[in-house]
């Protein structure tokens, strides 16, 4: 008699355990159906693929940001503390326009992938500069 009382509830149970699956499913097709008869199929593919390739992309860009931050403040230090670095004044800004140029054109590319560069021109070069000059007036009559 205690078994089949047992065996009665164990049955009741697993009844009720199968219609809450079997109405969850039916639950979930419907929603598949509505999404899948509507312009929201193509919207909701779009903004999962969106979320799933940006979201690494912002992290990293998050961490890159840090590290520009970072470059920064230590261009900022050497240039002040630059005798502490053995190094001139010059030098120190050297250093420091050598981590900003790095650091800019890290982040200066747009979203197809195209870059934009810097040129370094340095300006007290009284020799380059007679170089150049002989090498224009050997191609200008």
């Amino acid at each position: 008699m205690a078994y089949k009382m047992v065996a009665g509830l164990f049955d009741s149970i697993v009844s009720a355990l199968v219609e809450q699956n079997r109405q969850e499913h039916e639950r979930k097709m419907a929603e598949f159906e509505i999404i899948a008869n509507s312009s929201e199929r193509d919207n909701y593919a779009r903004q999962l693929v969106l979320d799933r390739m940006l979201a690494p992309m912002e992290k990293a860009q998050r961490e890159i940001q840090k590290a520009a931050q970072h470059a920064q403040w230590l261009s900022e230090k050497i240039e002040d503390y630059h005798k502490d670095h053995c190094m001139t004044i010059e030098q120190a800004r050297d250093v420091t326009v050598d981590l900003t140029r790095y650091w800019i054109l890290l982040f200066s590319h747009n979203r197809l992938g195209v870059w934009k560069g810097m040129l370094k021109v340095e300006l007290n070069t009284p020799d380059h500069d007679a170089a150049a000059r002989l090498e224009l007036q050997k191609i200008t009559p």
